[in-house]
């Protein structure tokens, strides 16, 4: 089972709390990548009446076994929820709701040690995750509020480094 890290962090942004879990290995060699760990996580989590835009829908971030080593195409992390879009039918059902990207986010879940981000609830003010040698925080982003992608970025990096060079 090289590749896995074999854990992820569950978040439930209601109650600001979070826990570590094991991802079951049976999981890891049946559902292989991101995709497929994302996959058969929210067929676990969610309920046929979920409301895609409500606090019981989930928003999952997987890793592959490769993601984060020299192989190609290696930097990729995948985002999976029930999707607000509906498939055609008499039910309306929603569908299933999944996207990838690369760059450093894939690798840096990983780098942290865990394989995936399982994020529920709903805050009730502005918060963001923050993921650092195996501390895990959900901390207030009321100050970040209103501010762009570039201006939230650089805040949050000072904070960091206010941290490391204490």
């Amino acid at each position: 089972m090289k590749g896995w890290n074999r854990k992820k962090i569950v978040f439930d942004l209601s109650n600001r709390t979070h826990k570590i879990e094991e991802i079951p290995e049976k999981w890891l060699k049946d559902f292989i990548g991101g995709r497929g760990l994302n996959s058969r996580t929210l067929y676990d989590l969610i309920k046929a009446d979920t409301d895609p835009l409500g606090p019981d829908n989930y928003l999952l971030v997987g890793t592959g076994p490769v993601t984060g080593t020299l192989a190609p195409s290696s930097a990729r992390s995948t985002f999976t929820a029930l999707s607000p879009l509906v498939l055609l039918g008499e039910g309306k059902y929603p569908c299933f709701g999944d996207s990838n990207a690369g760059g450093n986010f894939g690798p840096a879940i990983k780098y942290a040690g865990y394989d995936q981000l399982v994020i529920g609830g709903r805050a009730d003010s502005p918060v963001y995750l923050w993921i650092d040698d195996g501390y895990v925080e959900i901390k207030s982003a009321e100050n970040l509020w209103g501010k762009d992608t570039y201006e939230t970025q650089d805040m949050i990096k000072r904070n960091w480094e206010m941290r490391i060079f204490r």
